[in-house]
């Protein structure tokens, strides 16, 4: 399955399940738990339910949130959702952890590139 066709199911299951969970009690559930916890939470949301609870998070758990990503995860995040949505998230985050983040994805983007030349 593409990357594409993935995202687009993706994102077809999830919203149902948006109108069945109620997301800002979710999102309100994350924030009181400690963050490794709810790192490990979020995580289990998979990729559609992550960027439906994301939104009603609190900035800085947000950012504790997309650091504490792999660069896989980030950048599956960060591919399923609306243009404008990316946009106002990373408008929103401190240049020094966008820097981290471009880092991260940077780092992954040229370990696959190695990989894939050198095999």
């Amino acid at each position: 399955m593409s990357q594409n066709t993935w995202t687009t199911f993706m994102l077809d299951i999830t919203e149902p399940l948006t109108h069945y969970l109620n997301i800002p009690e979710l999102a309100k559930s994350l924030t009181e738990l400690e963050l490794e916890p709810r790192v490990f939470a979020f995580q289990l949301l998979g990729e559609g339910l992550m960027i439906a609870v994301l939104k009603y998070l609190p900035l800085t758990q947000q950012i504790n949130l997309l650091q504490a990503m792999d660069a896989f995860e980030l950048m599956g995040v960060l591919d399923m959702m609306e243009a404008g949505d990316r946009s106002q998230l990373m408008a929103s985050l401190p240049d020094e952890v966008i820097s981290q983040l471009m880092t991260k994805l940077k780092e992954k983007f040229e370990r696959n590139l190695y990989l894939l030349f050198n095999n």
